[in-house]
């Protein structure tokens, strides 16, 4: 899914702007998000970002399980239900 994300960000990177605000809005229930991790990847070249999101470290792992691109704006459930699909076969 982040792979997706990805491209989509490459081409419209105004949409880390609310990935921010997602993790704005979770710091105020739950201070010990995932957000002082992404922050600095979000703030910082767009590049970076992308590299991590697509990346198959364990560090990039534990990140994507708490990401900030959750919700429609990034990616469809009719989009996440077909690669699940795609990866139980």
């Amino acid at each position: 899914m982040h792979r997706l994300i990805a491209r989509r960000l490459r081409r419209n990177p105004s949409l880390i702007e609310k990935a921010k605000e997602n993790i704005t809005r979770w710091h105020q229930f739950d201070e010990e998000t995932a957000s002082a991790e992404w922050l600095p990847l979000l703030n910082g070249p767009t590049e970076l970002l992308l590299t991590m999101m697509r990346s198959k470290s364990e560090r990039a792992n534990q990140l994507r399980q708490s990401s900030p691109f959750a919700g429609t704006t990034f990616i469809q459930q009719t989009e996440r239900l077909k690669i699940f699909a795609q990866h139980r076969k």
